[in-house]
C-alpha cells in the first residue's frame, strides 16, 4: 500500500473490515433505491480505518524518476522501435529451439 500511496501521490486508507466490498456494493444500492445522496448514505455506512499509508516525499520522487525512465523504455519498444521486442522473442526461441 505504501507504494500505491508514492506513486498516487496521495493518502491510502485501508479499511478495517474484510467485507469493504461489500460496504461499497451496499452503500451503491442504497443510492440507487432512493436513500439518499452518495454523500450522506456513504458517511452514514461508513467503516474504521486499519491504517492511512501516506506519501513518503522521497519515495515519490524516486517513483517519478522511475515511471520516466520505464515510460521511455515502454514507448521505444512499443511504437517508437517495436522491432526491438520481436528481435527479442526471436531470439527466446532461437534459444529455446536450440535447447
Amino acid at each position: 500500500m505504501q507504494i500505491y500511496a508514492d506513486i498516487l501521490k496521495r493518502d491510502i486508507h485501508v479499511s478495517a473490515t474484510d467485507y469493504a466490498p461489500a460496504v461499497g456494493a451496499a452503500v451503491l444500492g442504497a443510492v440507487a433505491g432512493g436513500q439518499g445522496k452518495l454523500e450522506d448514505v456513504t458517511q452514514a455506512m461508513r467503516q474504521p480505518f486499519l491504517k492511512v499509508y501516506k506519501p513518503i516525499k522521497e519515495n515519490v520522487e524516486r517513483y517519478k524518476e522511475l515511471f520516466s525512465i520505464y515510460k521511455d523504455y515502454h514507448d521505444d519498444m512499443g511504437y517508437r522501435k517495436p522491432h526491438l521486442m520481436q528481435d527479442l522473442k526471436q531470439l527466446a526461441e532461437k534459444a529455446a529451439d536450440e535447447k
